[in-house]
Order: structure tokens, then C-alpha cells, then sequence
């Protein structure tokens, strides 16, 4: 009995604060205010080394609108949490490669890449 009195807590919390993500529920009277703004999940490739370059890549990755950044040093893959309403893709990628660092749209200018430390400066053979 203690169990269906928890479950049903649970089950009655998340229907509550869900309610708004449910498709169609902007349609129904009153709610017009009452939904949030979607966010979004993207990962793509950003080129670089080191912790340095992670804290450089992560840094410049969160522009206005980003949640969340967070770069693997070892796959070399950004994933960024935003909302598309205040940023996108491609203002993130732009922003990364002015800190120096290649992108999967966009290549770092010569004088950004130079001016990493020489730890930062990674390989662009083929690019």
C-alpha cells in the first residue's frame, strides 16, 4: 500500500511538470504561457590536444543561449546543450574557431590557430 502511495506521487509530480512538452498541449486554453522552451542536444567535432585546449573549446562554446559544453579529449567530440530560440549550430562553431580551434564547419583562421600554445596546436593535415 506504501509502494502505491509513492508510485502515485511519482506518476502524479511528472504529468504535472511535463504536462507542457506534451505535443499538442500549446492548443489548450490558458497554457499559452505556460511552456518552456525546447533545448537542444547537438555533438560535433571540434580538433585539439589537451586539457588546456578543452577548457579553451568549452569556454568559447558557451555563448548566450548554451547550457551546457562539454568536449572528450579522447574522440575529440563537443556536445552542447542550447536553446535554439537565443543561439545555433553555427554561431557555437563560428565562436570556436575564432578561439583558434577547427570545427566541423568551420576552420580556425591561421592567426587564431598561431597564437595557441604550442600544446593546443594540433594537426590539420588533410584540412
Amino acid at each position: 500500500m506504501k509502494y502505491l502511495k509513492i508510485l502515485s506521487v511519482v506518476c502524479t509530480t511528472f504529468v504535472l511538470t511535463n504536462c507542457n512538452t506534451i505535443p499538442g498541449s500549446h492548443n489548450m486554453p490558458g497554457k499559452e504561457n505556460l511552456r518552456t522552451p525546447q533545448m537542444m542536444s547537438e555533438t560535433f567535432h571540434v580538433s585539439g590536444n589537451c586539457e588546456t585546449c578543452k577548457k579553451r573549446i568549452e569556454n568559447a562554446a558557451k555563448i548566450t543561449g548554451v547550457t551546457q559544453a562539454n568536449w572528450n579529449t579522447e574522440n575529440q567530440l563537443l556536445t552542447v546543450m542550447y536553446f535554439p530560440q537565443q543561439t545555433t549550430n553555427d554561431a557555437i562553431q563560428k565562436n570556436i574557431s575564432a578561439a583558434g580551434h577547427d570545427t566541423e564547419k568551420y576552420r580556425a583562421d591561421v592567426k587564431a590557430y598561431n597564437a595557441l600554445p604550442n600544446c593546443c596546436q594540433y594537426s590539420r593535415n588533410g584540412r
